[in-house]
């Protein structure tokens, strides 16, 4: 597809199922971006088959300078080498309708030799985690198993509020969800299900998953939402507009121990959080990039990069004059710990900063500069 340097970076999951192969466009104008291209098989038999592609922002070299897949063997984790704009980070490109998953057919029973595996268990037993939205319904005529919650609200009963289930399919885990309707259950993270039109004690009701939960639910009672997956809520019987409200979700996965971030949506997006998962807590749990200044005081391709403290704006770091600051960052699991990287305009020099705060002093300051020394004549150090 007319892309230079193809193969120039890959990145393959430790499973050998996941492949992505960074490219860069076939017009090197600074115009055209670069891709990332993401293959999957079910098996090691298999072959390769291409299933999503992820493109730069404006003049962006989109993984040519790296490319890494994360654990989970369907996350897609990219760096992009910046153009005249400072730079940006793209890290989700998130191929949410494959699941790779083994189809060699299950044993039925044990084999002869000396080295059978152990029997597979009854179909009645949970096999796999339940996996959004393929294995979840909904039900507002009855209990239709017991992999169910009943989904109930007292004070509604006029309007058939006694016999509404979310359900998971049988041969998959339950994910630890939790139904109240009186306010959040303690330490689990939980989503408000209300109806502006009901006037039925809507104003109160919480599903609730578990804080180590890699699913997190989000709530419109109005239309879908956005561009995630997402299961109707119905009932019928009650004419206060329960008829076009929705539950919908994401996956926050969690990577390997080497890069130390979990990616959050799918998506241009700028903002990763640690892998220790620090929702709800006191601590820094996200950051975002911007290489486009948006003060005058700020110098001109320099980067701006934003430390997020649970959703609210945290702190603010701001690059010098002619650095690409923020083309990169990382943040330690303790979030005590903040690596920028300042790659400088003129290509032969640059700098990590690497600030620190304490558990008493709840702001991050410069702790030290890692530097490349004139004898080393290295190019984009950082």
């Amino acid at each position: 597809e007319q892309h230079n340097y193809f193969g120039r970076t890959i990145a393959m999951t430790p499973n050998g199922l996941a492949v992505a192969v960074a490219a860069l466009a076939y017009n090197v104008d600074g115009t055209s971006p670069g891709s990332v291209f993401l293959y999957l098989r079910e098996n090691r038999n298999d072959f390769f088959a291409r299933v999503g592609r992820g493109d730069g922002c404006g003049n962006e070299f989109m993984g040519i300078e790296g490319v890494a897949i994360e654990a989970s063997d369907d996350v897609l984790l990219v760096h992009a080498k910046g153009g005249a704009n400072g730079g940006c980070i793209i890290n989700a490109n998130r191929i949410r309708t494959y699941r790779v998953t083994p189809t060699t057919p299950i044993p039925t029973q044990v084999p002869t030799s000396s080295l059978a595996p152990t029997m597979i268990p009854p179909e009645t037993t949970p096999i796999h985690d339940a996996v959004w939205p393929y294995d979840y319904y909904w039900s507002h005529q009855g209990k239709p198993s017991d992999n169910c919650i009943q989904i109930t609200e007292p004070s509604n009963p006029d309007h058939s509020w006694d016999d509404n289930y979310f359900c998971w399919k049988m041969g998959t885990k339950n994910p630890g969800m939790k139904w109240s309707n009186k306010n959040p259950i303690s330490n689990m993270r939980c989503t408000k299900i209300y109806e502006d039109s009901d006037p039925d004690s809507w104003d109160d009701n919480y599903l609730c998953l578990p804080k180590s939960s890699t699913l997190h639910f989000y709530w419109s009672p109005y239309y879908l939402y956005g561009d995630l997956e997402c299961i109707q809520w119905v009932e019928p019987a009650d004419p206060d507009t329960w008829n076009d409200n929705y539950l919908c979700a994401k996956y926050h996965y969690p990577t390997s121990e080497l890069w130390q971030t979990l990616v959050e949506q799918e998506g241009d997006s700028t903002a990763v959080i640690p892998a220790k998962d620090t929702w709800g807590q006191d601590v820094v749990n996200e950051w975002e990039v911007n290489g486009n200044p948006e003060d005058d005081e700020v110098a001109e391709y320099a980067g701006k990069v934003e430390v997020y403290e649970s959703g609210e704006l945290f702190q603010t770091f701001f690059g010098t004059g002619g650095d690409f600051f923020g083309r990169c960052v990382a943040l330690s699991a303790d979030t005590l710990t903040l690596l920028v990287s300042s790659h400088h305009a003129n290509r032969t020099r640059g700098k990590v900063v690497v600030y620190h705060r304490s558990t008493t002093v709840d702001q991050f300051t410069i702790k030290q500069f890692l530097t490349k020394t004139e004898e080393e004549q290295h190019n984009y150090f950082g």
